[in-house]
């Protein structure tokens, strides 16, 4: 009510104003706008670390999932496991088939869809622009941190293609397999989106050392333009060890009779 009574004044004093001959901005000694001053590469930067880092846990996280079920519970179902014990090849080697076979789909799905984000922005830049109508402009990455960013992304592929193994060969049957990788992609992208808007800057060390986090950590400090290689250091080393103990469990899993075989 107040606003409209406001309104009807400033309308009445403009209509005054005018008929004295005077101008009507007179009333107004400053006009305020807005203009966004920061740069517009670390703008573009800043979009990237928001959303890039997530697409790539979610899709290292789905991308084996089809591959693990079928390759060790799918086989359980289809009674063709046992009879591939028994070939020459040792259980491990059939292991490391079947985990680098998953990491491989993993890495698959990450690079078919990380091309086509680009493809799409080339063909709309649009695509990729925020509520203000700003698109990401171009901005430059260091060799050595791009290598860091690859060799993060494998090291986490690896750590969930272990686990989704160990999960599949724990299940009794295809089903049980999608149940339980399910919750690991559930467990996987609670900390990705948690963490989607937290600036570099803010980052604490710790996250640096837990899985998923250290890898979208990473992420953020190299697409930030503040890289900190030591930081970066520190999340590899960290993603080795996560890579070790998931494929220890998965060769411990695939090694028990009672595990492998459990009805």
């Amino acid at each position: 009510m107040s606003s409209a009574i406001e309104k009807f004044n400033n309308n009445i004093v403009e209509k005054r104003i005018v008929a004295a001959g005077l101008d009507k901005n007179i009333l107004k000694p400053s006009i305020i706008k807005e203009e966004n001053v920061a740069d517009k590469t670390k703008n573009g930067a800043g979009m990237l670390a928001t959303f890039l880092p997530i697409i790539i846990v979610v899709l290292l996280t789905v991308g084996g999932v089809p591959a693990a079920t079928d390759l060790v519970a799918g086989e359980k179902e289809r009674n063709t496991l046992e009879p591939l014990l028994t070939t020459r090849p040792g259980r491990i080697s059939i292991l490391i088939g079947k985990y680098m076979t998953v990491t491989l789909f993993s890495f698959i799905t990450v690079v078919a869809s990380v091309i086509g984000i680009f493809v799409g922005f080339l063909i709309n830049p649009n695509a990729l622009s925020i509520g203000s109508g700003e698109q990401i402009s171009g901005f430059s990455i260091p060799v050595p941190a791009i290598m860091f960013s690859i060799m993060l992304a494998i090291a986490l592929g690896m750590t969930f293609a272990g686990l989704q193994i160990a999960l599949s060969t724990y299940a009794k049957s295809f089903k049980e397999a999608q149940i339980y990788l399910s919750f690991l992609m559930i467990a996987a992208m609670v900390p990705a989106y948690a963490n989607m808007f937290t600036q570099p800057n803010d980052i604490p060390l710790y996250s640096f050392f837990v899985p998923v986090l250290n890898t979208i950590a990473g992420f953020k400090v190299v697409l930030s333009g503040n890289i900190n290689y030591l930081y970066l250091f520190y999340a590899f080393g960290s993603s080795i060890i996560h890579v070790v103990l998931s494929l220890a469990i998965a060769v411990r899993m695939f090694s028990k009779e009672k595990v492998l075989f459990r009805s």
